[in-house]
């Protein structure tokens, strides 16, 4: 098997952080172009490789990662094309965006890709000790030599995805991370609105949501279902309509829908009737 020889171009979180977990698994990489010297020398020392110029670095990778924002990826993709692509891959890390941004790659005889790490990178040193257990969705022509080799070295779990779906997955991964930090923050200011001290409220919901978050994930969803809509607790689910107002209350009608489905999957000889009239109101 044909080892790949990595390199970046984008020395931010995302770049660093795949970059330390591909060295990691012992796959070379060549180093880092960032636009600032600053940024490509710390990601160098941060993963044993070297600080290059852009020409450098595309010369010395048979596959190229571009790890900088999504706004910047078709400039950069424009400076990237100038040089000789012969024969190598080139991958952007977009959620949203497809290979579709590498234009016109194809005539300059290489492949474009995008894989995308379904995780919440936060940290420079720390996040690329968790990176076994993430799930990448690949988009991409088929053969892609290097990037095959790469995954099959790294052993995460891969599922293809359309370009037109994109988009929608993207979205989905909205959900289950950025918004839930949305959710917690309207259930620790309902807290603090209740009466209890900012401190105590900023801590409060921490074990609960957490304890929650635990059952899911070892659980799943149905299994973890608890509450007045899970009881059929109409009146209790009456009482929180009347305490909310505004996007609370929104949010608040919007969920208890997505619950009420769960719930008839787990308790199916019960009527959610009730509870489904109080949501109307």
């Amino acid at each position: 098997m044909e080892l790949p020889k990595v390199g970046f171009i984008g020395a931010g979180k995302v770049g660093i952080t795949l970059g330390r977990y591909f060295a990691e698994n012992e796959i070379p990489i060549i180093g880092f172009y960032s636009k600032t010297e600053t940024s490509s020398k710390q990601a160098a020392y941060i993963t044993g490789s070297k600080s290059l110029s852009l020409e450098e670095v595309i010369q010395a990778s048979n596959l190229l990662f571009i790890t900088v924002p999504d706004f910047v990826l078709p400039e950069v993709w424009e400076r990237v094309r100038t040089f000789n692509l012969e024969g190598k891959e080139v991958c952007h890390c977009s959620g949203s965006l497809t290979s579709f941004v590498f234009n016109d790659i194809e005539f300059k005889g290489a492949k474009g890709f995008s894989l995308h790490p379904l995780c919440a990178i936060h940290d420079l040193y720390s996040s690329y000790m968790k990176m076994e257990a993430v799930h990448f969705t690949l988009e991409g022509p088929r053969g892609g030599k290097y990037l095959h080799n790469l995954l099959r070295i790294l052993d995460n779990p891969v599922e293809h995805i359309a370009p037109e779906n994109k988009v929608l997955y993207h979205t989905a991964a909205v959900f289950c991370s950025n918004l839930v930090i949305g959710l917690a923050k309207m259930g620790s200011d309902l807290l603090k609105d209740s009466g209890l001290s900012d401190e105590f409220a900023l801590h409060a919901w921490r074990g609960l949501f957490e304890r929650n978050a635990q059952n899911i994930v070892e659980r799943g969803l149905i299994p973890s279902l608890t509450g007045p809509i899970e009881r059929g607790d109409d009146s209790t689910v009456k009482s929180h309509l009347s305490s909310l107002h505004g996007s609370h209350l929104q949010v608040y009608q919007i969920l208890s829908q997505e619950l009420i489905a769960l719930a008839k999957e787990k308790h199916p000889e019960r009527d959610f009737s009730n509870i489904e009239e109080v949501l109307k109101r």
